[in-house]
């Protein structure tokens, strides 16, 4: 069997075995105690999602007053009208400033 190069010129198929790699070696398990709970640490997942809607709603307010400047009125008003469904989304932590 033959292969085509782009130009259409035969190639000769060659065919070649490589040899397989070794098998890799792998240290024996160790089995490890349970951590106490005391010890484990917790995320503060109600912080951090705090901050991070706080920086989506202001980057929002941001971007009404630099779109207004700019004269951009359609997304000025697609940001108004979606700004519920945002709070809505981000548990209505808006609500809480």
């Amino acid at each position: 069997m033959t292969q085509f190069d782009m130009f259409g010129e035969d190639l000769p198929t060659v065919a070649v075995s490589l040899p397989l790699p070794p098998e890799p070696t792998y240290p024996p398990a160790v089995d490890l105690e349970p951590v106490p709970l005391e010890l484990r640490v917790k995320p503060e997942l109600d912080a951090w999602t705090r901050e991070t809607q706080r920086i989506h709603i202001i980057a929002h307010a941001r971007d009404l007053t630099r779109l207004r400047a700019a004269g951009d009125t359609h997304r000025v008003h697609c940001i108004l009208q979606n700004a519920p469904y945002v709070l809505l989304k981000l548990n209505g932590l808006g609500g809480q400033w």
